[in-house]
């Protein structure tokens, strides 16, 4: 529903910019942890590959010598949070610290060690002081998505990144970062990390962005015999997934193919039961993007 998009669109747009001009008139205060802070955010609602990002980010400074940690609001349809079980498979989930008060999530992880907090999804979380702000803009994205504020926030970026950079960008986006010509801005691409050998695969997924993980789906040389959407964060029921199973065999499909943040949604049980796969991805970004977070952070590193 297009319409009804456009319209909770503006209204969320309204309040966050509200939000914003207490902030920049100093009515409102950020409030600043003693290590640096980095935030991946945008400016759409969900769909641009900030877990991948910051999956990508936490790695990066581990080799770099720094022990970060991952700040998240924590977001969950019937209590899952997708991303933090994502996070909590791919490194120590100690490093992952859970809250809506962000600064106190951060006050915790400082305490344990960490010397630098990944913020997921904290463009609009005005409450917590960045050093580095990273938005995504997805080249995919369709013009009617739902902003949940304009590009002209984007002069609080310190870096932009073009995520699915393959598939674009609308001439649109190039148009509106003209304005912004000191803000860095790298293409970053989201690649599958096997191949799939022309199997015949049904497709299911709960996330922002369906049409990315078909087109991933595609770039792994599958070829797609049928597929289901679902809400963003979607709780799979154990008959919604039984179902899922028929419909690939109905189809004669070779695999039952979900992303990597909808497996860690299925118990292990059901996944083995059901012979459900999910295609891992991994991210390549322009040279020079970790030079340009570190130039962001400076002296606090």
């Amino acid at each position: 529903m297009p319409g009804l998009n456009h319209l909770l669109s503006a209204i969320h747009r309204t309040a966050t910019g509200i939000r914003n001009f207490a902030f920049e008139r100093h009515l409102l205060q950020p409030r600043r942890l003693k290590t640096p802070v980095i935030s991946v955010g945008n400016l759409s609602v969900g769909g641009t590959g900030k877990t991948p990002i910051c999956i990508y980010l936490h790695d990066q400074l581990t080799r770099a010598g720094l022990n970060p940690s991952i700040l998240l609001r924590g977001y969950s349809i019937g209590g899952i949070c997708d991303e933090a079980r994502l996070y909590q498979e791919k490194f120590n989930s100690a490093k992952v610290f859970i809250g809506s008060d962000r600064f106190s999530s951060g006050q915790k992880a400082e305490a344990d060690g960490f010397n630098v907090q990944i913020l997921d999804d904290g463009f609009q979380h005005r409450k917590l002081h960045r050093d580095c702000d990273i938005v995504l803009i997805d080249c995919s994205e369709e013009p009617n998505s739902w902003f949940r504020e304009g590009f002209g926030s984007l002069h609080r970026a310190s870096i932009i990144l073009l995520t699915r950079a393959e598939a674009g960008p609308f001439r649109r986006i190039t148009r509106r970062l003209a304005r912004f010509p000191n803000v860095p801005v790298f293409k970053v691409q989201f690649t599958p990390t096997r191949q799939l050998g022309s199997k015949k695969v049904f497709a299911f997924c709960g996330i922002g962005n369906p049409k990315s993980f078909l087109h991933t789906i595609d770039r792994a040389d599958g070829h797609l015999c049928g597929s289901r959407f679902f809400r963003d964060h979607h709780e799979y029921t154990e008959d919604e997934l039984a179902g899922l199973r028929e419909s690939a065999d109905q189809y004669h499909a070779d695999l039952l193919l979900t992303t990597e943040k909808d497996l860690v949604r299925i118990s292990d049980e059901i996944v083995k039961r059901l012979c459900i796969q999910s295609l891992p991805i991994q991210v390549e970004i322009d040279q020079g993007f970790m030079q340009a977070v570190c130039h962001q952070l400076g002296a606090r590193i």
